[in-house]
């Protein structure tokens, strides 16, 4: 009789064990399965808007990340444009201004004319990439340049016609070190001064003003923080009769450019806006060519007599870290006179 208790009483206690473990597992197993919180939602993009107005501010870097202008300055703040990235060397006119440069046969310690006939050159825009108009200073096998020792003429262009901003010779002596080192002066003066400038890393390029003494200007934000160029350019293209180059022709236009340092682009004009995902981004053919949106993103519509914009087409930008976002200018308005409001939607896929 008492083993039958004792059997019992162990049943009873086995049963107690197992009672609670099976309440300690439907705790863990529920807790295990709590329902997942959704995935937050994709905020719907928003319209943005830049304004390029040439009386004010006309250039204005801006960042996809953050989707907004981060800097933006005057057309008068800079004059070259020095490439500050480690393996080239060449250096760009402001053709927002009009600039010209001509390559003088002479010394430097020379008196100036600029209305003596001289070749002016300008930057041109051709196969993606900005063509100077000062051409190779140097030999730019070397990793210090060597100088090929040319005194240039540079005209400082102008805003409006009838106010012309003037005249400065310059020479390249070289870049060592990633320095640049460049004399500079008026064209009566036969010294001149000579100014260094560093190259600095993590930007595309340095800018200097050439005033009556010339400085390194801050122009442009670090290559990593921005995108997007919108700006006021002076295009420069070639007029070719017969296969043979006759002339040049010059306008000044709303460009946006792409920053191409580790980013690239594509546009998609057969699928809407909001039906690009990022599996079909994933299968576009990128181009690097800095003038890809350039100023194909508008045109003149000679019926109503206004800009319209080419609502089809979607761009899509792809950084080096792999984001990737869709872009569509939805809308300009050039009726005011020298400003350009242009308005687009942004998203990251």
């Amino acid at each position: 009789m008492e083993e039958l208790l004792t059997v019992k009483a162990k049943l009873k206690h086995q049963r107690h064990r197992i009672v609670i473990l099976i309440m300690v597992l439907s705790i863990f197993l529920s807790a295990c399965t709590e329902t997942e919180k959704p995935m937050p939602e994709i905020p719907a993009p928003v319209l943005q808007s830049v304004e390029i107005n040439t009386n004010y501010l006309a250039s204005h870097y801006y960042s996809l990340s953050q989707k907004k202008v981060i800097t933006s300055h005057q057309i008068s703040e800079w004059d070259l444009q020095l490439c500050s990235q480690n393996d080239k060397y060449y250096i760009h006119l402001n053709t927002a201004k009009n600039m010209r440069i001509a390559r003088y046969n002479g010394k430097f310690s020379d008196t100036m004319h600029p209305l003596n006939s001289v070749k002016w050159q300008m930057d041109m825009i051709a196969d993606g990439k900005v063509i100077t108009g000062m051409g190779n200073w140097g030999d730019f096998s070397f990793t210090n340049p060597k100088s090929y020792g040319y005194t240039y003429l540079v005209d400082l262009g102008y805003y409006t016609a009838g106010n012309e901003l003037g005249y400065r010779k310059i020479e390249i002596i070289g870049c060592t070190n990633n320095q640049y080192i460049i004399k500079f002066g008026l064209l009566n003066d036969p010294l001149g001064d000579t100014l260094k400038i560093d190259k600095k890393s993590g930007f595309n390029n340095v800018f200097v003003l050439l005033e009556s003494k010339a400085k390194v200007v801050e122009v442009e934000p670090p290559s990593a923080k921005w995108d997007l160029l919108f700006t006021q350019y002076g295009l420069s293209s070639q007029v070719k009769v017969d296969g043979k180059i006759s002339d040049t022709v010059f306008s000044f236009t709303d460009m946006i450019l792409l920053n191409n340092a580790g980013r690239q682009i594509y546009c998609d004009s057969i699928k809407s806006f909001d039906n690009i995902t990022f599996w079909d981004a994933e299968k576009y053919t990128y181009s690097s060519a800095i003038d890809f949106i350039g100023n194909k993103w508008r045109f003149y519509n000679s019926s109503s007599g206004q800009y319209e914009v080419s609502i089809r087409n979607v761009y899509i930008v792809k950084t080096s870290d792999n984001h990737i976002y869709k872009i569509q200018i939805r809308s300009v308005d050039k009726n005011a006179a020298g400003i350009t409001k242009i308005e687009f939607m942004v998203i990251n896929l």
